[in-house]
């Protein structure tokens, strides 16, 4: 199992939520010889001044592939300041 966090702090639009993480991650992801493909748990932690339904739309966009083990939580300064959304990855080796 491979784990990847992804922090992103400033964006200059709603569409940039997601796309240059889940690219960043699948590179790491395929560094590791795993993909997109085989997620056993994606955790979002999203600032609140986010939608969960505006992060999965954003998402499903983004990463062409089933994302089973989605998990989503509201947050407001838990971490650094000015952080919007942080994910975690863990995802499992092909067979």
């Amino acid at each position: 199992m491979f784990c990847w966090l992804f922090q992103h702090r400033t964006l200059p639009r709603p569409s940039a939520l997601c796309s240059p993480g889940a690219a960043v991650i699948g590179e790491s992801l395929a560094d590791a010889g795993t993909s997109w493909r085989y997620p056993a748990t994606v955790s979002f932690y999203l600032h609140d001044g986010r939608t969960i339904a505006e992060l999965d739309a954003l998402f499903d966009a983004a990463v062409d592939a089933p994302c089973r083990g989605r998990e989503c939580v509201a947050v407001e300064g838990y971490s650094s300041p000015g952080k919007l959304i942080e994910i975690e990855i863990t995802a499992t080796l092909p067979r």
